[in-house]
């Protein structure tokens, strides 16, 4: 009895094919074909031999082993730049962009009015300074209570240390981060779009720059430095030893400045009295400067003062008049106690002492009351 295969159930006649055995290296799991024997992963089950674990495969990349074409369409530029640069990355670029075009909103918006731009310019630099200073502070204090390696001195030898932390802890730390670039672009962009400010005001801390030690020297060699004088008494005595108009100059009549030399100097003067405008306000300055520690009446100069100068220089003059010139001057004017002081420019000295071509530069620091009031 021998039965053939047509004599089988369910046998249709058909061809049978047997599956062939694979020719090549085959995955050690699930014992496929591996198309390439350089691959290090097995493109049907994953199973990654010289690591001994399995890993997901990429559909893609199992299209491309099995020698499929890849479906779908490829990506735009858009769609590459969007999945490089993560979310909290447009976050930072989009906020920067609204200040910038806040910014330049108030730029347009105070265009007719400089003084406006100028106070919005100004605080926005200042505050936008001030709250990216603090946030660099916590920056630095969050990084350091995590690294103990991070001490006081890196927050200035080492700025950016504490900031690579805290983007390391991205997007946790997003808050702090977009902060401080908040600021700091409401800082840059107060100075580079908005414009309108005055940077010598802004860095200007209200204090006067003193005269020159040998000008204090010749005002405090006879006013402090007897103490049985009291200031009427110091005026008077220095006022007779000081050098007048016309009396000649120490070291036999030379001027101190060669002839010839058509370049201006500076130097500093005493203011020693004023004269008033047909309006009543400081017209001209009379002036008093030293040489060789003594001081001569020097000349009248045309100040110009700032707003704030015009505002309150004539109420300390007020304050501080004098009964007589603090050296002997020529002609009269209002005089005052030796306290004011000045820078002016002049094209030379004569032998009188007294100064030609004189221009206004700036007004100086006061002298302190205790130079001038012996001490007991």
């Amino acid at each position: 009895m021998s039965d053939t295969l047509d004599s089988l159930p369910g046998f249709d006649g058909g061809d049978t094919q047997f599956a062939e055995e694979p020719t090549g290296p085959v995955c050690e799991k699930c014992e496929c074909a591996l198309p390439d024997g350089k691959l290090s992963a097995c493109p049907s089950c994953g199973w990654y031999a010289s690591l001994g674990i399995h890993v997901d495969i990429a559909p893609e990349w199992e299209q491309a082993c099995s020698g499929q074409p890849t479906s779908g369409p490829s990506k735009s530029h858009a769609e590459v730049w969007a999945t490089l640069v993560p979310k909290w990355g447009w976050l930072l670029i989009g906020t920067t962009l609204a200040v910038a075009a806040l910014s330049l909103g108030v730029r347009l918006y105070t265009v007719e009015d400089p003084a406006l731009r100028t106070v919005w310019a100004v605080c926005q630099l200042l505050i936008g300074a001030s709250l990216f200073a603090a946030c660099h502070l916590l920056a630095f204090f969050m990084a350091a209570s995590s690294d103990t390696d991070m001490g006081v001195m890196d927050l200035v030898v080492s700025p950016l240390k504490g900031w690579m932390k805290t983007f390391v802890k991205l997007p946790e730390r997003f808050w702090v981060v977009n902060s401080a670039n908040i600021t700091l672009s409401a800082t840059l962009f107060a100075m580079l779009i908005i414009g309108g400010i005055p940077y010598d005001a802004v860095w200007n801390w209200g204090f006067k720059a003193p005269a020159k030690k040998n000008l204090l020297g010749a005002i405090a060699e006879k006013a402090g430095g007897n103490g049985d004088m009291d200031m009427e008494d110091a005026l008077n005595s220095f006022a007779d030893d000081a050098a007048v108009s016309g009396a000649p100059l120490p070291g036999g009549g030379k001027s101190g400045v060669p002839s010839g030399i058509p370049e201006r100097q500076a130097i500093d003067a005493l203011v020693i009295g004023y004269e008033l405008a047909q309006d009543s306000s400081i017209d001209r300055l009379l002036l008093a400067t030293e040489y060789n520690g003594r001081l001569y009446y020097a000349g009248r100069v045309y100040p110009q003062f700032t707003e704030e100068e015009a505002k309150e220089l004539p109420m300390k003059f007020a304050q501080a008049k004098a009964p007589r010139p603090f050296v002997t001057v020529p002609g009269s004017a209002t005089w005052l106690e030796p306290k004011f002081t000045c820078r002016v420019t002049y094209s030379r000295r004569v032998e009188s002492g007294m100064l030609q071509g004189i221009i206004w530069e700036e007004m100086l620091g006061e002298v302190k009351q205790s130079w001038l009031t012996p001490t007991k």
